[in-house]
């Protein structure tokens, strides 16, 4: 693993043999996590009901915790040498708590991925619980009841059932103790009709106060209709209030597996970029060494030309152009021989 550019720096300020101790560590969490990395980026939970792949999600998250929490405990040893000589490696033991803290947010985020996708069943359950009780609250509302929705929430379907035939019932025999006493009045109105021979006006009077209540009725009947209709558009809408809230849900949840995967395909580069680059670094090492190794042969063999000399120049001869030929030409020789070495 590359250190980050904020860790590198700090990690200037000590030795090579503490980074490279830094850097083994950071690349034994790394390692480990990386494989597990790359099979959540390649789970998706489809569904509420997708188990399998949840539990899997489960276990990768633990699988990384206890990398993490394994990866915690050499820091804080190693955090532990060093605050013993905190006076001289104050330095090293800030480049582990920032290192740890690096490796704790990029261990944290594929924690909580993981959760996030481990957990989408009890997402969709409290959805689900939450739109059930809203039907129920519907279902009660056309009681006119005030019940506090604690009484009934968390019941089971059939003593749900049982409850609101308690209510239906209930509600029954409110109107027939209403339609009882209403037929009760009407009895007695008409047998004093009947006793006071029931005068014309008074069977005119009697079938206006029927008409009025049959309007009544009918206007206290269109009133319920029109609630009735109302609460089905208030359940209605909130039926797609929530649908566009899951619809959200996933497209965050596509976008964040997104940008995960683009963070992945530019850690991959510069993976890659780097591994280049330690390849050219390494080739120009090679090729110094190799430099470096014919050194002393080189210097041999400039040392042996230059010890070639035609110098004492004999007398009688020293400005014969024999003997100046002579010597351009060795001179030629040695620049021939001296560039000759160069090349090795």
């Amino acid at each position: 693993m590359v250190l980050p550019k904020e860790v590198e720096e700090m990690a200037k300020s000590v030795s090579a043999e503490k980074r490279n101790e830094v850097q083994n560590v950071l690349n034994k969490v790394f390692t480990g996590v990386a494989k597990m990395r790359e099979q959540l980026d390649n789970i998706t939970v489809a569904n509420e009901n997708d188990k399998v792949n949840m539990k899997l999600c489960g276990t990768i998250r633990l699988g990384v915790k206890q990398e993490r929490l394994a990866g915690e405990k050499i820091f804080d040893t190693k955090r532990a040498e060093v605050q013993q000589q905190m006076v001289s490696f104050k330095t090293e033991d800030s480049l582990w708590l920032k290192s740890k803290q690096v490796m704790q947010i990029l261990t944290k985020e594929i924690e909580e991925n993981a959760r996030w996708k481990e957990e989408t069943a009890t997402r969709f359950e409290a959805e689900k619980v939450e739109l059930k009780v809203q039907e129920r609250i519907l279902i009660i509302s056309k009681f006119n009841l005030e019940i506090p929705r604690s009484e009934f929430e968390n019941v089971s379907d059939e003593m749900f059932k049982s409850f609101i035939l308690g209510l239906e019932a209930a509600e029954k025999e409110k109107q027939e103790a209403a339609a009882k006493v209403e037929k009760e009045r009407i009895d007695k109105e008409k047998a004093e009709a009947e006793a006071k021979a029931a005068m014309v006006a008074e069977n005119k009077r009697l079938k206006e106060e029927a008409e009025a209540k049959e309007k009544q009725m009918q206007a206290e009947r269109a009133k319920a209709e029109a609630e009735r209709k109302a609460m089905e558009l208030k359940a209605q809408k909130e039926k797609s209030a929530a649908d566009a809230k899951l619809k959200a849900e996933r497209e965050a949840n596509e976008k964040l597996q997104s940008e995960i995967r683009a963070k992945a395909e530019a850690e991959e580069k510069a993976k890659k970029d780097a591994e280049i680059k330690a390849a050219l670094e390494l080739k120009e090492k090679q090729l110094a060494e190799a430099k470096a190794a014919k050194a002393p042969k080189k210097q041999k063999l400039n040392d042996w030309v230059d010890s070639f000399s035609l110098f004492p120049i004999p007398n009688g001869v020293n400005s014969d152009e024999t003997a100046i030929e002579i010597i351009e030409k060795f001179e030629a020789f040695k620049k021939w021989a001296k560039t000759k070495i160069e090349t090795l």
